[in-house]
């Protein structure tokens, strides 16, 4: 049981306004219950598997991770750019992401003066599936590298 000292002048009334202000409405005992299903706050974000081929962008899972947005202190420039709009076209998440058809092998290899050395060969690949992080929002995902390579839905996963 919670006891409150009422000396120095601190009156009764007083006392219980400080009470209510700390326990708090239900509502704020639950934000993610009572707020609507468009960005439920810092606390989450979602993870959504994405696949790129020539005909576009396909959502092939979406789940919320109850963990805060990743930020990149020092994001790597890439070639793809990413942006999240919500229904009203605003922008909710932007980034630049590396090329994810782009793949990357290393090769040993003799040089000419006869020592090892690891050589490195990039090839392109007709498809590639990737992960992005997204706030926790409904909303249009839009991926171009200066053209637009596709376009997709992003809805909230049901639970």
């Amino acid at each position: 049981m919670l006891k409150v000292g009422f000396d120095r002048g601190v009156s009764r009334f007083s006392a219980l306004l400080l009470l209510a202000a700390c326990v708090g409405a239900p509502e704020a005992q639950h934000p993610q219950t009572q707020r609507p299903q468009a960005l439920r706050g810092p606390g989450s974000h979602l993870s959504v598997i994405l696949k790129r081929t020539a005909s576009g962008l396909t959502v092939l899972e979406t789940r919320e991770v109850a963990q805060p947005l990743p930020r990149l202190r020092v994001p790597e420039p890439g070639p793809w750019h990413l942006v999240f709009r919500d229904a009203r076209g605003e922008v909710l998440h932007e980034t630049f992401m590396a090329d994810a058809t782009l793949g990357r092998g290393e090769f040993r290899v003799i040089t000419d003066a006869g020592l090892e050395a690891i050589e490195p060969h990039h090839f392109a690949r007709a498809s590639a599936v990737f992960r992005v992080q997204l706030p926790v929002a409904e909303g249009t995902l839009t991926l171009d590298d200066g053209t637009e390579l596709g376009t997709a839905r992003i809805s909230l996963p049901s639970h």
